[in-house]
């Protein structure tokens, strides 16, 4: 019995040569204005910032757009950051959800990725499992090593700020 053991733990392959290296990306259901026809985000090595919104949430439209527009004013030049504006569909959306948002996104002048995420029969969209997103305006904060850094509701800019440059220094160090 031992010498079965023995063998097999000599002979398998390490846990890292049997998976291939994958790129982490934000996975939605549906994107918009995502770079040469993408169909998803690759996070590898960037400080992606994601906003959580409805189209029809008062407090995304009063808050969540302006910190994220003051966000994209702040890291404009920095290549390490890039934003995401994801709708999860909760189960009340109507069909021109997707169209709505995109057009809130584009009316407020942001210019990171649009997509939507759907409800799939009981189970909540990704964003909401994947990341704990429990309402909106929400906002989630990956690090370039995949890993989340901030994930709660927006808050003020003066917090994000401090969380993204953390990041960024990560990524600028490549680690």
């Amino acid at each position: 019995m031992h010498f079965a053991l023995a063998m097999m733990l000599l002979t398998s392959a390490p846990a890292d040569a049997k998976k291939p290296p994958t790129t982490p990306s934000l996975q939605v259901d549906k994107w918009a204005n995502l770079p040469d026809g993408q169909d998803s985000m690759p996070l590898d090595g960037k400080v992606t910032v994601v906003l959580g919104f409805s189209h029809w949430c008062g407090a995304c439209h009063q808050f969540g757009i302006p910190v994220h527009q003051a966000l994209e004013a702040v890291y404009a030049d920095q290549a390490e950051v890039q934003f995401a504006y994801v709708q999860p569909d909760f189960g009340n959306l109507p069909g021109s959800a997707f169209r709505l948002g995109l057009m809130d996104i584009e009316k407020a002048g942001l210019n990171g990725a649009y997509g939507m995420e759907y409800r799939k029969g009981e189970l909540p969209p990704a964003l909401v499992g994947k990341y704990g997103m429990q309402g909106t305006p929400w906002t989630l904060v990956i690090g370039p090593d995949g890993r989340v850094l901030y994930s709660d509701f927006t808050t003020e800019p003066e917090t994000l700020v401090n969380v993204i440059s953390a990041g960024v220094a990560k990524a600028q160090a490549g680690s």
